[in-house]
């Protein structure tokens, strides 16, 4: 059965009482949408795939997850947070900067013009970021060099998914422009050095840990001139899309066919229901 996260949410969840869920539910409005839908299964005791409602609404929170990551010395471009344009004149970054909506995922509040190089358009995006999404806006340093994503898929077994190199062919980040007119082709495993995929992996598998996911995640890196790996996002909540989304193409790689890596999420929680049965 298909059950929206809307405002008829409650009373559906109630009449279904499913035995269990694969939950891909983004919600609706505030600042823990994604939280909404676990939030609830745990109250009615209904097992559910991924993350719990702390980890999806922490990682959600572009800010709050690159202060964690600063604090346990996982390297993330060094950004501020602007709830005014008038506060611009106070930060401490160089250009070319990056300005994003702070609560916001599937590129939603990234275009094209999001890389800005001066003072004027610096401001200009900033409002445009605080006018049309209604929440402040994450400014960071842009990481020029190349942009990587890599995953993990728990079925019992933790798997650090292959690494994947986004290529570009027109914007050079993943605006809602590229994606939509599909400007990126997709390298599975990416053609790199041994040294950077693992320190890529090993980041990788410190965030999953730390943030304490679960089932699924997908992490979304840029590397600068220095050689280092930069984490933009955490995606608690990955799109599984098999036409367009990086995470299947991951699995794949992996040796995981689309149906494959649905059931292994599932059995992970299926498997973590038998305790409970059992009693």
């Amino acid at each position: 059965m298909h059950l929206p996260c809307n405002a008829g949410f409650l009373t559906r969840v109630q009449s279904e009482m499913p035995d269990v869920v694969f939950n891909i539910a983004e919600g609706y409005g505030g600042l823990n949408r994604e939280g909404y839908a676990p939030t609830l299964f745990e109250m009615l005791g209904i097992p559910y795939t991924g993350s719990d409602a702390l980890s999806l609404s922490l990682t959600l929170d572009k800010a709050h997850t690159k202060r964690i990551l600063k604090a346990e010395g996982i390297p993330t471009p060094k950004f501020a947070l602007v709830t005014d344009a008038a506060e611009l004149k106070d930060i401490q970054l160089r250009f070319p900067m990056f300005v994003k909506p702070a609560r916001e995922g599937t590129s939603k509040g990234i275009r094209n013009h999001s890389k800005v190089d001066d003072q004027d358009q610096l401001s200009k995006q900033v409002q445009w970021v605080i006018e049309n999404y209604r929440q402040p806006a994450l400014v960071e340093e842009f990481v020029s060099g190349a942009e990587f994503t890599s995953a993990v898929l728990e079925d019992g077994q933790v798997h650090l998914l292959p690494v994947v190199q986004v290529k570009f062919t027109k914007s050079p980040f993943f605006s809602y422009e590229c994606k939509l007119n599909v400007e990126e082709t997709l390298e599975c495993p990416a053609k790199i050095d041994a040294s950077l995929e693992k320190r890529i992996q090993q980041y990788t598998k410190d965030i999953f840990r730390l943030f304490e996911l679960k089932s699924l995640a997908r992490i979304d890196l840029r590397v600068g001139d220095d050689s280092v790996p930069q984490v933009l996002e955490i995606n608690a909540l990955p799109g599984l899309s098999p036409r367009y989304s990086p995470y299947p193409v991951q699995a794949r790689a992996a040796g995981f066919s689309y149906d494959d890596m649905i059931c292994g999420i599932m059995m992970h929680t299926i498997t973590g229901m038998i305790p409970l049965m059992k009693r």
